[in-house]
Formats: structure tokens, sequence, C-alpha cells
């Protein structure tokens, strides 16, 4: 089993809460305005609890987490 895990760059508005509790999966973009994207999507199910916690500590509801089977 595997986790997915996104950013909604239309959403993200740069707060890096998710930064702090998973440093190795949120990455700040590219584009220089402190927002988020993800380094590696694809995420073993024993980091499913902190990737949870991450999503929780976005205020713009930016990050989604989906369980599934690869």
């Amino acid at each position: 089993m595997t986790v997915v895990v996104r950013v909604d760059p239309a959403r993200c508005r740069g707060h890096q809460m998710c930064v702090l509790g998973s440093p190795d999966v949120f990455v700040e973009s590219s584009d220089d305005d402190g927002t988020v994207e993800v380094a590696e999507p694809h995420q073993p199910d024993t980091r499913l609890e902190a990737l949870r916690l991450s999503q929780a500590s976005c205020p713009e509801g930016a990050i989604s987490v989906a369980v599934g089977d690869e």
C-alpha cells in the first residue's frame, strides 16, 4: 500500500506549515514565492500519520493525502 500526497498550487499560500512536519516530503517550489510542492508524491504507508498531520496543519487546505494499492 502506498500513500499519494499532492499540493494544490492554486490553494497554497506559502505558510509552509507542512514543511515543519515533513521537510523531506514538502519542499519550497521554484516559484520563489514561498509556496511548496511535493518532492516525491508516492510515500510508504508508514508515513501516513505524519502526512495526515501535515495535511491538517495546512490553513488553506491545499494538501491531499490518499491511500491506495500500487
